[in-house]
């Protein structure tokens, strides 16, 4: 079934917009450091909907972002995806319609929860351990981003691994086509074997997927891809910036958004690279 990580329950007025304000300050605070000079934001899962907020918001900070197996759609239809895969997949291991239902519970209640708030026939319950007010604040971002995403100018790269579960490969494809209504300036990378943990799934789907199959650690496809389009993005600003006794990517840093552990590692492991690049 479904597991408790038993993490404390926020604030019940918390809203996304904490979340935007804090990476805003965050960004700021790298930039006012003196041996900085570009800053790229990136944002996984639900904070990569924040991305062209941030670049909008930032436009003399941040010099490009990604979103990082981000969500196109608002988080109730993503909920109702994600519950959808996970009946199937239960029944595709064998379980019937009850048993996998019952295995899901928690999920269901969420599901029809949230569903509740974006109806109106909530009775201002907190859904999912969180306040209605976080709830309706996240699907206002959705048309926020998507709005932001018309006028920025900076690049933005949409990455997305093909085993996402969580956000599937179809998110990402339609940003790109988003991005592409709006003239925005964009790349698509769809990585093979890549989870929304950013780690290998040596497997065709997850019924057939054994320990063996789990990559433990980010997969190195995924920082050489940020590199790439780090590099390429701060080096116009970096060639003109940079005195002669500076290497230029020496003042390039990244503010990742999201969780905090993974993406501590894949910021260290994208610095040490740009120091040989």
């Amino acid at each position: 079934g479904c597991s408790s990580n038993q993490y404390p329950l926020p604030d019940q007025d918390l809203t996304v917009d904490d979340f935007i304000n804090d990476a805003v300050a965050a960004t700021e605070f790298l930039a006012s450091r003196p041996q900085i000079r570009n800053v790229v934001v990136i944002g996984h899962s639900q904070a990569g909907q924040y991305i062209p907020i941030l670049l909008d918001r930032m436009p003399e900070i941040a010099v490009s972002g990604v979103l990082l197996a981000a969500p196109y759609q608002p988080i109730d239809k993503i909920l109702k995806d994600q519950l959808a895969f996970s009946i199937e997949t239960l029944l595709a291991l064998g379980f019937n319609q009850s048993e996998a239902e019952a295995q899901v519970e928690p999920v269901v209640e969420l599901v029809e929860g949230v569903q509740a708030i974006r109806n109106g026939t909530n009775s201002d319950e907190a859904v999912g351990g969180t306040g209605v007010g976080f709830w309706k604040s996240w699907f206002d971002v959705v048309p926020h981003s998507l709005s932001a995403a018309a006028i920025v100018e900076q690049p933005m790269l949409v990455l997305n691994g093909l085993m996402d579960s969580n956000v599937p490969v179809e998110e990402a494809e339609a940003w790109a086509a988003h991005l592409t209504s709006v003239d925005a300036n964009f790349e698509l990378q769809l990585l093979p074997c890549v989870s929304h943990a950013m780690n290998c799934l040596n497997a065709t789907n997850l019924v057939n997927l054994t320990a063996g199959d789990v990559g433990l650690h980010v997969d190195p496809i995924v920082v050489e891809t940020l590199a790439d389009f780090v590099r390429e993005t701060t080096r116009e600003k970096m060639s003109f910036s940079a005195s002669p006794t500076e290497s230029p990517s020496a003042s390039s840093k990244i503010a990742t958004i999201g969780n905090p552990l993974a993406w501590a590692v894949v910021a260290m492991a994208v610095s040490e690279l740009l120091n040989y690049l």
